[in-house]
């Protein structure tokens, strides 16, 4: 009976019989021989040849790890394929606009004679140069920072750069405007020494805000990896629409004063569409804007500096043979350099 009741009795005892745990060294020899024994492998199937199909290592992992890289692949291919389409949009918008560009140059040299065509570009080359000093900066800006605070889910620094991006030049362009309004009579007059161009200048002062307006909202959708807004509006819409007019207000016998009029209306037209689209692109924002204005405006005056270099002296050279040169030299000038604007065509898109 003792003998029966020692060869029932647990191996260990103690604190470990109580809860129902093994000694140390049992354990560690558990863990042992669990770490030496190979880990087990799924049976290799046979293939239709009869040869063995080595099973896969880790079937958890590797269908997870194949879906992430060829969704990775689609992703990138997809960037790839929409840089390549808006690229091509591009290339498509610059030829078309400098065609139409090269095309109204002669047609104004041609219907208006030379002395027409210099008021035209005289007057045209104070619009171009002046938004650049109204905008230069902001343009840049709005496309790095709208696509930085995108990035970052930041809707409220995107909606205070937005404010301050769009309202900022189009201020500064309204206060260059309507001081050559007021001055417009003493550059005809004394610098420039041709009456004639005291409307034209300013019709440009009236086109001027709509002009800065454009150039920064369609810079600002550009921050949202699409180049269609751009394309569409300025590179199609506006020149179409500028020749369309231009030679409506011609065959009604408007003369100069309708060529400047065709500007402005089609500037008008393209700041409300810009508007429009940057708009769709925006959504709505409820949150309330967050103004980084010391980063905004540090950033902003290196790029008009940058852009005011590049840009503005195409047009500056214009204004100075203004000064020292008639209309009529002004026009043979502009109708010589538009051959060399042609080279743009292929460099603007990239």
């Amino acid at each position: 009976m003792t003998k029966l009741a020692q060869s029932k009795r647990p191996k260990w005892t103690g604190i470990g019989q109580v809860f129902g745990r093994q000694p140390a060294s049992e354990r560690t020899a558990r863990s042992l021989v669990a770490k030496e024994s190979p880990p087990v492998r799924a049976a290799p199937q046979r293939g239709s040849d009869g040869d063995d199909v080595p099973a896969w290592p880790d079937v958890g992992k590797a269908p997870h790890e194949g879906e992430a890289s060829s969704g990775g692949d689609d992703e990138h291919r997809s960037e790839v394929l929409g840089m390549a389409r808006q690229g091509g949009l591009n290339s498509a918008g610059s030829i078309f606009n400098q065609a139409l560009r090269f095309g109204i140059t002669f047609l104004l040299a041609l219907l208006l004679g030379p002395s027409g065509a210099g008021l035209y570009y005289q007057s045209f080359a104070f619009l171009a140069f002046l938004s650049l000093v109204a905008s230069g900066g902001a343009t840049l800006t709005l496309t790095r920072y709208v696509a930085v605070h995108r990035a970052d889910r930041d809707d409220g620094a995107l909606r205070g750069t937005l404010r301050l991006g769009l309202i900022t030049p189009t201020l500064i362009a309204t206060g260059i405007g309507a001081v050559l309004y007021l001055f417009a009579p003493w550059l005809a007059r004394a610098a420039f020494e041709d009456p004639r161009l005291v409307l034209l200048l300013r019709l440009v002062a009236f086109a001027l805000p709509a002009t800065a307006y454009t150039d920064a909202a369609l810079s600002a959708t550009q921050g949202f990896k699409t180049m269609k807004p751009y394309a569409l509006i300025n590179l199609f819409f506006e020149p179409a629409c500028r020749v369309l007019l231009t030679v409506a207000f011609l065959l009604v016998g408007w003369g100069l004063t309708g060529v400047m009029v065709a500007l402005v209306v089609t500037n008008l037209t393209s700041a409300v569409l810009a508007s429009v689209a940057l708009r769709r692109l925006v959504g709505k924002l409820t949150v309330p804007p967050r103004y980084n204005v010391r980063e905004i405006f540090a950033f902003s005056t290196f790029s008009w500096f940058t852009k005011l270099a590049g840009n503005g002296l195409i047009w500056a050279d214009t204004i100075l043979l203004s000064i020292y040169a008639g209309a009529a030299d002004v026009g043979v000038y502009t109708v010589a350099t538009r051959l060399t604007l042609l080279a743009t065509v292929f460099v603007d898109p990239v």
